[in-house]
């Protein structure tokens, strides 16, 4: 998929309350969530890895928000800004099962539709944090922010947008927002 030319931005700069600790450092595999999440980018092909974090995790190519306090859209429009591809596909940290290969498919019909934001749609779900974000939405994003309107949601009314509806197994875009769950999947999936 190396043709695809895309960038892979992971949210990893949440101050994790409902876990009670850094979600990117916790187990996983061989390594932590975002190895795991690094890993997975470069497997499906990403031209280009971004981690939007609050703090450096050496080696990785890690991002600060330029506005502060504007939680993950402030994260993503400082990746964007960053961004060498045109498109990039955002999937937060703490979403381990996310499969890989859904990226290929995301990034050609985003690149085919020529839309500015294509968030996911699981099982009739809107994933909001989950998309294709075109870099040219950093301008808009960047007029949200300014308005303190830091809901990625509200995207969708300023740019071209269409969910990308997908149906599938529930538990790949489970979360590990809680110790109880991140406990469940890293015994279901997570041990080396």
């Amino acid at each position: 998929m190396n043709e695809m030319n895309f960038s892979w931005i992971i949210l990893a700069g949440g101050e994790s309350r409902r876990m009670g600790q850094s979600k990117q450092t916790l187990p996983w595999k061989d390594g932590t969530l975002l190895d795991t999440a690094v890993e997975k980018a470069k497997q499906a092909g990403a031209g280009e890895v971004l981690i939007s974090a609050n703090r450096a995790y050496p080696p990785y190519r890690c991002v600060m928000d330029r506005v502060p306090g504007a939680g993950p859209l402030g994260g993503i429009h400082a990746c964007l800004l960053q961004a060498s591809s045109p498109l990039c596909l955002v999937v937060p940290v703490d979403v381990p099962l996310f499969p890989g290969e859904l990226a290929a498919q995301m990034i050609r019909y985003a690149r085919d539709s020529g839309r500015l934001y294509l968030p996911l749609c699981w099982n009739g779900t809107l994933e909001p944090l989950i998309g294709v974000f075109h870099r040219d939405t950093a301008p808009i994003i960047e007029g949200m922010l300014t308005r303190q309107e830091n809901k990625v949601r509200s995207l969708t009314r300023y740019v071209s947008w269409e969910p990308f509806s997908q149906e599938g197994d529930p538990v790949l875009m489970e979360n590990c927002n809680t110790p109880e769950t991140y406990r469940q999947l890293y015994a279901r999936f997570g041990m080396a």
